[in-house]
């Protein structure tokens, strides 16, 4: 197994302003389309995080929520996922999606890049959507994790993969053994969970 983590440019972590102008962004982010080609090859399933102390009530959460439901596998709460942690009072809740051509188009729609950030006419800043999109295989391991507010991004590419799939330059390799101890990589066992799956 190999781990490519995003790597952003220093400057760019500190610029504010980095997101909007999506169409002329001066920074290395991913776009989600490019993001869902690469996935599209190897994935059979996604997730989105919610934070339940936030209020999900917005007219584009609403309007997400009704397009993605057809094709929701399962949703748990849980105080661990991918890179994350946190307390009873602030659970997480997963939604897993089949990844298909009808969720990829509603994600493209909506979504610029790899961090859930909205496209202009969905950046209401006073509405909370998903975030943390994750990509998993037909075999439910993880492809790839992020932390959207985080800027956090890694793939975790098989060597059968590796010679198949082009990793974006703005990831860089680390040693597997290094990263998959701190990532919470394991935490998105789906076995943790009492949870069950289907084909599509």
């Amino acid at each position: 197994m190999k781990a490519f983590e995003y790597k952003m440019d220093i400057e760019d972590s500190f610029n504010e302003n980095r997101y909007d102008d999506f169409e002329n962004k001066d920074f290395e982010s991913v776009k989600l389309s490019e993001l869902i080609k690469l996935c599209d090859s190897y994935c059979f399933y996604f997730t989105l995080t919610e934070q339940t102390v936030f209020l999900y009530n917005g007219l584009q959460y609403k309007k997400l929520m009704e397009r993605l439901e057809p094709y929701l596998v399962t949703s748990f709460l849980t105080k661990e996922w991918y890179s994350y942690f946190t307390s009873d009072e602030n659970k997480l809740k997963i939604s897993v999606y089949y990844l298909n051509e009808q969720t990829k188009d509603i994600l493209l729609n909506m979504f610029y890049d790899m961090f859930m950030k909205p496209k202009l006419g969905f950046n209401n800043p006073n509405e909370s959507l998903p975030e943390d999109l994750c990509f998993f295989r037909k075999d439910k391991s993880l492809f790839f994790g992020s932390v959207s507010h985080e800027s956090i991004a890694r793939f975790y590419v098989t060597e059968a993969e590796l010679e198949s799939c082009e990793i974006p330059g703005t990831f860089k390799e680390l040693p597997y053994e290094t990263i998959s101890t701190y990532s919470g990589e394991k935490l998105c066992l789906w076995n943790n969970y009492d949870v069950t799956f289907s084909d599509k």
